[in-house]
């Protein structure tokens, strides 16, 4: 399956030891690639050789990614992991074709190129504070 979407977000590389060694992961946000009031949006992980796959990418950039999902149950609860393999920059009409390359400027193009009346939110924004549950997942 393929996703194509606004990169809004590229976390660092992560670390993750597990019993047959390390392995490195990192994580993408995307938003669709679509004119609605309603924007949805998708996390993607991108693990081991795949993380090599990020290294040209900006915030901004519209991608393609192909990706695998998989749902697994931990302590009756059911858990979605999305994987992704596979990603193609794919400059549409609605993004620039170099992204801008201070912090500031990216807002400003974006909305001079959207049309937009108000400016995103900041693009390396933290995570939003997640609940804190009782059970916490082994992987």
């Amino acid at each position: 399956m393929n996703y194509e979407g606004k990169l809004l977000n590229i976390l660092p590389v992560e670390t993750i030891s597990t019993g047959g060694g390390d392995r490195q992961k990192q994580t993408i946000v995307l938003e669709e690639n679509r004119d609605s009031e309603y924007k949805g949006g998708i996390v993607v992980d991108f693990w081991g050789e795949k993380v090599a796959l990020l290294a040209d990418l900006k915030v901004w950039d519209i991608i393609d990614v192909w990706l695998n999902s998989k749902a697994r149950e931990y302590n009756g609860r059911w858990y979605n992991a999305i994987t992704g393999w596979k990603i193609e920059k794919t400059w549409g009409e609605s993004g620039p074709a170099v992204p801008p390359a201070t912090a500031a400027a990216p807002a400003a193009a974006w909305i001079a190129t959207e049309k937009v009346a108000a400016a995103p939110a900041a693009t390396t924004a933290a995570a939003p504070e997640t609940q804190e549950y009782e059970d916490e997942l082994p992987f």
